[in-house]
């Protein structure tokens, strides 16, 4: 071309390319540059000037076109005369020029978006299976611990451990006999003594207890009122919490016809579960 029009004016040249400018915009520091020329630069070095290799003040080159100049390119060729393509030809390049930018760019975003949208799954799949293990291994661990003579030893490991949710599977577990379901419902009520403790206990194990309350056995039933009413001795939350799971038919239908144990526990909770104000009170009355 150079031969055909001379050399054209630096103003016009691409400082990437070293060509006449086709489609040119000008950045956030007042550089020219060929649109699709900077727009491959930054795709391999984001955020930076090509002309000075320094970050853009605000990370955005905020790439706009520099009509001045576009203006100044068509002037240049018109003026060299023959060979000079016309100017709607010029124009037709130039705009199938920018929409393959525009492609181009979707398309880079397009993929971006999908890979971090694939890598959030991903991630949130690798913590839902690391969830799902450790959930079934500490409901596994009580089940094993008791198929074995050393079942003891573990019931006191579950304690020492202060494995509320551990103690509680084995006390609703339907394989765990009653002599176990007792040390089970011991250990609770020793670890509730502990204030420190009783919130800890109260989330893993009043659903689960008022469960066996409506649904346990005999014996299961007796030994979760007992531990309930331990867990509710002056602990305005924990009596809320009964209360909100259903805890207060199971207990006075055990009242009126349990066992002995179990109307002695059941008498227990409910006092309990009177506080000051009556409220609590005029319920369970009424129940």
């Amino acid at each position: 071309m150079a031969g055909v029009m001379g050399e054209p004016p630096r103003a016009l040249v691409c400082p990437i390319t070293l060509d006449l400018l086709c489609d040119p915009v000008v950045d956030a520091n007042g550089h020219t540059f060929d649109r699709g020329a900077i727009e491959r630069s930054l795709e391999l070095r984001p955020g930076k000037s090509p002309k000075t290799n320094a970050p853009y003040p605000d990370g955005s080159p905020r790439l706009t076109p520099n009509y001045t100049v576009r203006e100044m390119v068509d002037t240049f060729l018109e003026a060299a005369g023959e060979g000079v393509e016309p100017k709607r030809i010029r124009v037709e390049k130039r705009e199938r020029a920018q929409r393959e930018a525009l492609r181009r760019r979707t398309q880079l975003q397009v993929a971006r978006e999908l890979a971090a949208e694939a890598e959030r799954e991903r991630r949130m799949a690798e913590v839902q299976q690391a969830e799902r293990i450790r959930m079934a291994r500490v409901a596994e661990a009580p089940r094993r611990a008791f198929n074995f003579p050393e079942a003891g030893a573990r019931l006191d490991q579950l304690e020492h451990d202060r494995n509320f949710g551990g103690l509680v599977l084995v006390l609703v577990d339907a394989s765990s006999d009653d002599a176990t379901k007792m040390k089970v419902a011991l250990a609770l009520k020793r670890l509730a003594r502990d204030n420190g403790n009783r919130a800890a206990i109260a989330e893993a194990t009043i659903p689960p207890l008022v469960g066996l309350l409506r649904d346990g056995s005999d014996q299961g039933k007796a030994d979760a009122a007992g531990v309930l009413g331990a867990f509710i001795e002056k602990n305005l939350a924990n009596k809320a919490a009964v209360l909100r799971e259903g805890g207060l038919p199971p207990l006075v239908e055990m009242l009126r016809g349990g066992t002995d144990k179990g109307q002695r526990n059941a008498a227990w909770a409910l006092n309990e579960l009177m506080d000051d104000s009556g409220a609590n009170s005029a319920a369970i009355v009424a129940a």
